[in-house]
């Protein structure tokens, strides 16, 4: 995201620099950067959903003895008992409102920069209000 920084305003009486003129935004753009970070790793576990198995015939290394370790992929199998069942674990909702959440923090930072979603770049084009000839 671009930032242009206009460095501080006028001093008051007593100051030396000023107040920086994206003092009032900055919480939210570590929001945000967090908030990206943890959108990241949430569309990790979406993308790539863990499973859980309950009576599968698993594969067995014949060198140990033991399972051998599934992959999750297009076209796997597995076999399961006639108790058998799978289940996979659901993250979307959390991604969607990591997503939501995003949205949240834009349109604050741009009420407290006073910059509009417009000139932020945030804002739906369908949403704006249409002249007349």
């Amino acid at each position: 995201m671009p930032v242009i920084h206009i460095t501080n305003t006028i001093p008051d009486g007593g100051e030396h620099w000023g107040r920086s003129a994206i003092a009032r935004v900055l919480q939210g753009l570590d929001e945000l950067a967090a908030t990206d970070s943890d959108a990241s790793a949430a569309s990790a576990t979406t993308g790539t959903p863990i499973i859980g198995l309950a009576g599968a015939r698993l594969p067995v290394d014949r060198a140990t003895g033991k399972p051998e370790k599934l992959t999750v992929q297009a076209g796997a199998v597995w076999q399961l008992g006639e108790t058998g069942r799978m289940d996979a674990l659901d993250t979307s909702p959390q991604l969607a409102e990591l997503r939501s959440r995003v949205e949240h923090l834009l349109d604050g930072i741009a009420a407290n920069s006073r910059v509009t979603a417009a000139g932020l770049g945030t804002l739906d084009a369908s949403r704006c209000p249409r002249g007349t000839r």
